[in-house]
C-alpha cells in the first residue's frame, strides 16, 4: 500500500487524511500531541513535532513513505520541503522557496523589492529598538516564523515596542521579528487557487478584529463576501498576479491577507495554503470548488480542474 506522511493533527488535517485515504494511501500522522483530532482517522500516529525537520526526515526514512504532505498550516510547509528535497520526493517548493513563503522577513523583503504594496518594515534580532529609521508609531510587532497571527502586537510607545519585540523573539524559531508600520483599513482575506500561473480568486471575506489592551488582534467576526469597491477588486487581482510572478507559484492554493481603504490595497502577508478553521469546507459550499481535492491533485502531479 502507498504510504504518505501527514504533518499536523488538527481537524483540517483530518479532512486531508480522509481525502488521501480515498486515493488508496496508508496515512501516517505526525503531531506532538498524544491524542490529536486527526489521530482518529489516520492509520498510524507518531508523536513528534512537525517543526523538527530532522526528526520528521528520520520518520519518513524509517516508515518508507512515498511522500510527505500538510495542509492549512504555515510552518509545517518548511518541514515538508526539507524532507522532500532530502529524499527526492515530488514537491511544489524547494527548501529555499519554502523559506521565502513561510518566513515573514524573507517574504516582506521580496514583496518590497517587487513593488507589491505592503507596509514599511525592519527586521530585528534583539529587543532594542534603536534602528527604526523613519518608521512611525503605532508599530506592529510579529515573530518572523510563527503560524498565522500568533504573537502579533501593536506598540504605541518605545517601552511597549521593546517589550513586544522581546516577546516575539522568544517565540521565534529563527530568533527574529518584524517591526512594521500600522496600516489602517478593512482587513480582507483573498482565497485563490493558482492554475497554470494564473491566480483565480475564489472568495473574499472581511475580517473584523478586536483590539485587546491596545496590543493584540483577536478575530471576532468574519463575513463573506467582503464589501469592497470594484477598483479595489481590480487592485487585488493585480497584486495576486504580482505575488504569483514574484514567488514563482503554480498549481497551489494562495491565501492573501490585505488591508483595503477604498481603492488602496496593502498586503499584510500571504500563505501558500488553504485557510484554516475548515475554510476548504466553506469555499466548497459557497463556490462549488473543492479546493482540498484540487490541492491533493496538484501535490500528486495531477492537473486540477
Amino acid at each position: 500500500m502507498k504510504k504518505i506522511l501527514v504533518l499536523g493533527g488538527g481537524a483540517d488535517q483530518a479532512d486531508l487524511i480522509l481525502e488521501l485515504k480515498t486515493r488508496g494511501y496508508y496515512t501516517i500522522l505526525v503531531d506532538y500531541y498524544e491524542n490529536p483530532i486527526a489521530k482518529s482517522v489516520a492509520d498510524e500516529h507518531v508523536q513528534e513535532s512537525t517543526l523538527d525537520k530532522e526528526k520528521v526526515l528520520e520518520i519518513a526514512r524509517d516508515k518508507r513513505v512515498e511522500n510527505v504532505i500538510t495542509a492549512c498550516t504555515d510552518q509545517a510547509l518548511l518541514t515538508v520541503a526539507y524532507v522532500a528535497e532530502k529524499l527526492g520526493f515530488k514537491t511544489q517548493f524547494s527548501y529555499q522557496e519554502a523559506l521565502n513563503i513561510t518566513n515573514k522577513t524573507y517574504m516582506k523583503k521580496m514583496m518590497w523589492e517587487a513593488g507589491i504594496p505592503t507596509s514599511k518594515f525592519i527586521s530585528v534580532a534583539d529587543s532594542s529598538a534603536n534602528e527604526l529609521g523613519d518608521l512611525r508609531f503605532p508599530l506592529v510587532v510579529k515573530p518572523a516564523d510563527c503560524n498565522g497571527s500568533y504573537g502579533i502586537r501593536k506598540a504605541n510607545t518605545d517601552v511597549e515596542l521593546s517589550d513586544f519585540i522581546q516577546k516575539s523573539l522568544k517565540v521565534s524559531r529563527s530568533n527574529s521579528a518584524i517591526v512594521e508600520e500600522y496600516v489602517s483599513g478593512t482587513e480582507v482575506g483573498i482565497d485563490c487557487y493558482v492554475s497554470n500561473g494564473i491566480p483565480h480568486i475564489l472568495m473574499t471575506n472581511q475580517v473584523n478584529k478586536k483590539d485587546v489592551n491596545n496590543s493584540a488582534f483577536v478575530i471576532f467576526q468574519t463575513y463573506i463576501p467582503s464589501d469592497i469597491s470594484f477598483a479595489a477588486k481590480m487592485e487585488v487581482q493585480r497584486i495576486a498576479n504580482l505575488i504569483v510572478k514574484t514567488f514563482k507559484l503554480d498549481n497551489t492554493p494562495l491565501l492573501i491577507q490585505t488591508l483595503v481603504d477604498e481603492r488602496k490595497v496593502s498586503v499584510i502577508e500571504f500563505a501558500v495554503r488553504i485557510g484554516g478553521a475548515a475554510k476548504h469546507r466553506s469555499i466548497k459550499e459557497i463556490t462549488g470548488f473543492d479546493i482540498l481535492h484540487a490541492y491533493v491533485d496538484s501535490y500528486l502531479g495531477i492537473t486540477p480542474h
